[in-house]
């Protein structure tokens, strides 16, 4: 089922997986300096949260297809219900659709072709910040008439994701661009980590809002 009736288990699930992911990730890359493993072993690249098309990747890009997935179903039966917000949940729906397939295919990485200087970070963090406000002063009404509890959530999730998709990302890019530490130091996998985990808990937060939302305020005061 889709839309399962505790929220709360099913974010715990997700979270156990998450740590699951990032412990193997950082014991990985512990094991390969030890050892001066080069080039890294296909095992530790499947559990590797820094790189792309792995097991951490796909889980990521799983994540933001079921929030996807939930937004649609609320929005669907939003529309059902005649209710005047429904657009926007279906907005969001198709945005993390994109969001999902951009996990994977990494498309915001083309903006990187466009150069400035002095360059501290990568191009397409200024377009993901305007990207970002442009979001929130389209979708303001519709956040600030969500119940209270529904709509501190969203603001958390939303909080905690933007921490890393862009907060860390940025901050790690301009530490290594000043030379602060190298690129292929341990620093910057641990911030390259931090990045990957802070965006899937963001995720599994507003996962748990969503259903919350359903379960609470759409299918109780809404009964088929």
């Amino acid at each position: 089922m889709l839309v399962p009736a505790s929220p709360s288990r099913i974010t715990k699930i997700l979270l156990c997986v998450v740590g699951f992911l990032a412990a193997a990730s950082l014991v990985g890359q512990i094991i390969c300096r030890c050892r001066g493993w080069h080039p890294i072993p296909p095992i530790i690249h499947t559990f590797d949260l820094n790189k792309e098309w792995n097991i951490p990747s796909f889980y990521s890009c799983l994540l933001l297809a079921y929030a996807a997935g939930l937004l649609l179903i609320i929005g669907i039966r939003k529309t059902k219900l005649r209710g005047q917000s429904s657009g926007c949940w279906l907005m969001l729906g198709l945005l993390f659709v994109y969001l999902a397939f951009d996990e994977l295919a990494g498309i915001h990485e083309g903006f990187n072709v466009f150069h400035y200087q002095p360059r501290f970070f990568a191009a397409w963090i200024p377009v993901g910040v305007i990207c970002v406000l442009i979001l929130f002063l389209v979708c303001n009404r519709f956040i600030k008439a969500l119940p209270s509890a529904t709509r501190r959530l969203f603001m958390l999730s939303g909080g905690v994701f933007i921490s890393g998709a862009l907060g860390l990302e940025a901050i790690d890019d301009v530490l290594v661009n000043i030379k602060a530490y190298p690129k292929a130091g341990m620093i910057h996998v641990l911030f390259c980590s931090a990045e990957e985990m802070l965006e899937m808990i963001g995720v599994i937060i507003f996962i748990y809002a969503l259903i919350h939302y359903h379960n609470t305020y759409l299918i109780a005061e809404n009964p088929e």
